[in-house]
């Protein structure tokens, strides 16, 4: 099981624009207090800046890691010798409202405790620019103990819909994808790469994604749940059918009993041409 993180497993007791907020600015005041020279509006073109990063990795579906784009930002403003350490306190402290504010959705937690304990292999794969604030938030909702793998996008470089950030998890396992059901609320960043792949994927929609207007003219999930109580009878209907003999070719083509042997057979003599 591969599942998306934000919207799909988790989402935020607060606004999310306003949490960024808060994080911009704690962000600018780390600089500061390190002794950068910033303009007064440099929270604000923070955002800007993590904005056409999001846009540009959108577009090109590769990752633009938050830390480079802060490195590029204050660079511009002349301060070359920021360290990297800084770097990453600033982003860190930009994402601290959000880690604070993530909660799971209703029985998200119960469904992928129930299939942990069941023996399912479980997957977090999700688009991020900060893979320390992922790996943060799933550990902040009680996840991390139940899950084998959270993959993000930062990580590798790539984004959802390329498939590979589902392949890479597929050879940690070594399953083949017809093995696999992927869950996730877009429908092209979730639910077309798990197919083209040759996955299952479930569309979880108990809020109707906005981009999902358009691909819902052309990807069509293989079940759609609104509530996380939905998934396990899925699951289950999925296996039963999985495992009916009907459904094996061999089984079906193969005859019960040998064929009867007439009663005048002689194994020494050939039959007639």
């Amino acid at each position: 099981m591969l599942f998306d993180f934000e919207g799909t497993l988790a989402d935020f007791i607060r606004p999310r624009h306003l949490l960024a907020d808060e994080g911009a600015q704690a962000a600018t005041a780390v600089l500061r207090a390190a002794g950068l020279a910033l303009p007064d509006d440099f929270a604000d073109q923070w955002r800007q800046a993590l904005d056409l990063a999001a846009a540009k990795a959108a577009r090109e579906q590769q990752e633009y890691s938050a830390d480079d784009t802060l490195t590029f930002l204050i660079q511009y403003y002349g301060n070359s010798r920021a360290s990297r350490k800084l770097v990453r306190q600033a982003v860190d402290a930009h994402y601290a409202p959000l880690v604070a504010a993530v909660t799971a959705l209703p029985g998200a937690l119960a469904v992928v405790q129930t299939l942990h304990q069941a023996g399912f292999h479980l997957a977090i794969v999700a688009n991020a620019n900060c893979d320390r604030s992922v790996q943060r938030m799933v550990r902040q909702i009680g996840l991390r103990e139940q899950v084998d793998i959270v993959l993000t996008s930062q990580t590798v470089q790539m984004r959802k819909p390329r498939p590979e950030l589902y392949t890479l998890t597929l050879q940690a396992w070594d399953v083949d994808p017809y093995q696999a059901v992927a869950v996730g609320a877009r429908l092209d960043e979730d639910i077309a790469p798990a197919q083209e792949l040759g996955m299952r994927a479930v569309l979880f929609n108990a809020q109707p994604h906005p981009t999902n207007a358009r691909p819902a003219q052309q990807v069509q999930p293989d079940a759609e749940i609104t509530s996380w109580d939905e998934l396990w009878p899925l699951l289950a209907g999925w296996l039963t059918a999985d495992a009916r003999p009907d459904d094996d070719f061999w089984a079906a083509a193969a005859p019960l009993e040998p064929p009867p042997v007439p009663n005048d057979f002689d194994p020494e003599t050939p039959a007639a041409a």
